[in-house]
């Protein structure tokens, strides 16, 4: 079996599970205590991949490089103080990607 023929099905797989999803789901409406679990899944999912970067790569590998720092450290504030996902992510991207450029 080549590559592309991996690649294809697994998207082919990827693709039909979230098209399932949202043709099932998708007209219907959801008890108040799902919709207050699917509100978590976002961040969980983040707080996930950050673990398992720090734990494979390491706290130290985190805290040489002043990028990742500076931007956990603009982050959080703006977490507390919103309470929006979409700032605080458009708010460290930006100073992450201002520091890679400029340091």
């Amino acid at each position: 079996m080549t590559a592309f023929v991996v690649f294809f099905l697994a998207g082919l797989g990827v693709y039909g599970a979230r098209a399932s999803f949202i043709v099932l789901v998708g007209e219907r409406v959801l008890p108040d205590w799902a919709e207050r679990l699917l509100r978590n899944v976002g961040p969980a999912v983040l707080a996930a991949l950050i673990t398992s970067l720090l734990l494979t790569d390491g706290i130290e590998a985190f805290i040489t490089d002043p990028a990742e720092v500076v931007a956990v450290v603009v982050a959080v504030p703006v977490a507390l103080k919103t309470r929006n996902f979409a700032w605080t992510f458009i708010a460290g991207m930006a100073v992450f990607w201002i520091l890679r450029v400029f340091v």
